[in-house]
């Protein structure tokens, strides 16, 4: 079940042109996985976004852990390891046309499975102060640990190295993508997360020109409160927030300069307590040229001010309510509010 929009993709030689399609999808209580359809969308041009709600009262991240994938021009998977709640999925597609300089890898591995850490992939070769990762994965575990939060960091022109604070025994699949674009520049930090605030100075990146994206290793068991998210909150802050100082994050922060491929803007706010929703007034856009980056380091999780996991409560997807409004949903109400941080980008 789902929903899609779509509009007409342009893939001429002309002027460079990024074009949006998006969609709701419904991973029903009973499936491992479910599969959208889309237009036809290059794989070395385009990028796949997506956050997603669960009804699961529980934090099994076997249940509640979702990666995604552009398994071939046309068709979007998204799995997770184990049947047991209704996932509500929103993604968004954003591809390139012929005059752009993007350029997309892609791959699966596991990660778990007894494996020795850190787990290096090999791709193919890339500039590394143009290139960055994004990860999604699943995890066969019943409840969330160290070996639930994975960190991607590009380690050499030729290598994705991905690892977790503690061996998984069972599986934990990997959906990763290296997007590269010569017109870009891309800073990366180790960020070390010990306390409830951290601000991270970076080189200044244009706020209206910025992406940002990270993943991390963390050195306690998950809990809602003790999961951050990000915000750049000037051109040379990342804001770091969470409501439990327990444990350790250490984080690979990828701060990417569009150079003007993107507008972007920047929202922080909360889904109040006993709601399920959050919207916030943003700047007109082109809704075929717009899509919602999510501020999370783990898959769709955000900050919620409780010490409890239930998904129900602390997985959040993110969409336009309009052209000049933006929406965060979760599946129930609850007397605790989800901390969120999300990025608007309209492209070119």
């Amino acid at each position: 079940m789902g929903s899609k929009h779509i509009w007409p993709f342009n893939n001429s030689a002309g002027a460079k042109n990024y074009t949006i399609q998006t969609g709701t999808l419904t991973i029903s209580a009973i499936q491992t996985s479910n599969t959208a359809i889309i237009t036809n969308a290059p794989l070395s041009k385009s990028v796949l976004e997506f956050t997603y709600s669960s009804d699961s009262i529980v934090g099994e991240p076997r249940i509640n852990f979702v990666n995604g994938e552009i398994t071939n021009n046309t068709t979007l998977t998204f799995s997770r390891n184990t049947s047991g709640a209704i996932i509500t999925i929103r993604w968004f597609v954003w591809t390139g046309n012929a005059a752009t300089n993007i350029n997309v890898q892609r791959g699966s591995v596991d990660i778990g499975s007894g494996g020795a850490l850190p787990k290096n992939v090999t791709i193919s070769a890339v500039v590394l102060a143009k290139t960055f990762p994004i990860i999604s994965f699943t995890s066969g575990g019943g409840s969330p640990g160290t070996d639930d939060v994975i960190k991607a960091t590009i380690t050499s022109t030729t290598n994705l190295e991905l690892d977790m604070g503690a061996v998984a025994t069972n599986a934990r699949i990997v959906k990763w993508q290296i997007i590269e674009n010569p017109d870009w520049s891309v800073l990366n930090y180790t960020v070390s997360l010990t306390s409830f605030t951290l601000n991270q100075v970076i080189t200044s990146v244009p706020l209206a020109n910025a992406y940002i994206c990270g993943s991390g290793e963390y050195t306690n068991t998950i809990e809602g409160d003790r999961v951050p998210f990000m915000q750049m909150t000037t051109p040379t802050n990342i804001l770091f927030s969470r409501t439990s100082n327990s444990g350790t994050w250490t984080i690979s922060l990828y701060v990417v300069n569009m150079s003007g491929e993107s507008v972007t803007q920047h929202v922080q706010n909360a889904i109040p307590l006993n709601v399920t929703s959050d919207t916030v007034t943003i700047t007109a856009v082109i809704l075929p040229k717009s899509f919602i980056r999510n501020g999370n380091i783990l898959n769709t999780f955000q900050n919620f001010d409780q010490s409890n996991f239930n998904a129900d409560h602390t997985a959040i997807r993110m969409n336009f309510n309009s052209t000049t409004e933006t929406i965060v949903l979760r599946n129930t109400a609850s007397p605790e509010p989800v901390n969120y941080a999300l990025t608007v980008h309209e492209m070119i």
